[in-house]
């Protein structure tokens, strides 16, 4: 079940790009990833796209424009594939939930430095083109959610989890999750190891067994046994088989295809 194309909170298209703006897209998150935001040139971008840089601002409108069209770029894919599932509703059980947050953990261990640029969005900055990109964003997360908590509730009307908010519930899952990426995204680059990762979102999916499960599935002293949430996150690279001059939205790699290494 891909939840770009079904479900009642499937979230409106990705841009549709062409193979210009698709090189653009890559030039620039080569560019962001290996230097400071203010430090990246357009001309520098144009040059390695091999497009001029009237185009790039006609595209794109500024460089603020396409550095959170970049981030787009990365949202759609990890929402993507942390929502997609095999399972229909009726087969919906709590290892989905629990994938759920695994996947998380897949994507930011997989394309780390790629994740590190959604880290760094400051929604003051008065840029139009770039609050316009933003505005999606917010609108792909919100759905996102929504569609977290439609399932979290199918879940409850189960009983395989607790009765709940089930898009409160939702909503704070994907918070958790998120608090865990940035205290590595922002890290000191030292300290963003793929250990402290595994640390953080192991104990994230800690919370949230322990907050969602039955109480008959709990230990006696109210922890949420290992079973249901520790479980180890393969780290073999990207989260998708695409080559780099492949990667724009819309492309999608099957779930049981095994990424590049």
């Amino acid at each position: 079940m891909s939840w770009e194309a079904n479900g009642p909170f499937a979230p409106p298209p990705p841009p549709k790009r062409t193979a210009a703006e698709r090189r653009i897209l890559e030039a620039a998150e080569e560019a962001f990833i290996g230097s400071p935001r203010d430090s990246v040139k357009i001309a520098d971008i144009a040059r390695a796209a091999e497009v001029s840089v009237g185009l790039v601002y006609l595209q794109f409108g500024s460089k603020y424009g396409l550095y959170a069209a970049v981030r787009e770029q990365i949202h759609i894919e990890f929402h993507e594939f942390t929502l997609s599932t095999n399972a229909s509703d009726d087969e919906l059980t709590w290892d989905h939930l629990s994938d759920y947050c695994r996947r998380w953990e897949r994507a930011y261990q997989g394309d780390f430095q790629r994740a590190r640029l959604l880290g760094g969005v400051d929604y003051n900055i008065p840029d139009e083109h770039m609050a316009a990109v933003n505005d999606r964003i917010r609108l792909r997360v919100s759905m996102a959610v929504a569609e977290l908590g439609r399932r979290i509730g199918l879940l409850a009307a189960k009983g395989e989890v607790r009765s709940c908010d089930p898009y409160e519930t939702a909503a704070w899952v994907y918070t958790s999750i998120w608090g865990s990426a940035l205290l590595v995204l922002q890290a000191p680059g030292e300290a963003a190891t793929a250990e402290v990762m595994s640390s953080l979102f192991a104990r994230q999916r800690m919370m949230v067994a322990q907050a969602l499960l039955p109480i008959s599935a709990l230990n006696a002293d109210g922890t949420a046994p290992p079973e249901y949430w520790l479980r180890s996150v393969p780290r073999d690279g990207p989260i998708r088989a695409a080559s780099a001059a492949d990667r724009h939205p819309g492309d999608h790699t099957d779930e049981a295809t095994e990424p590049d290494s």
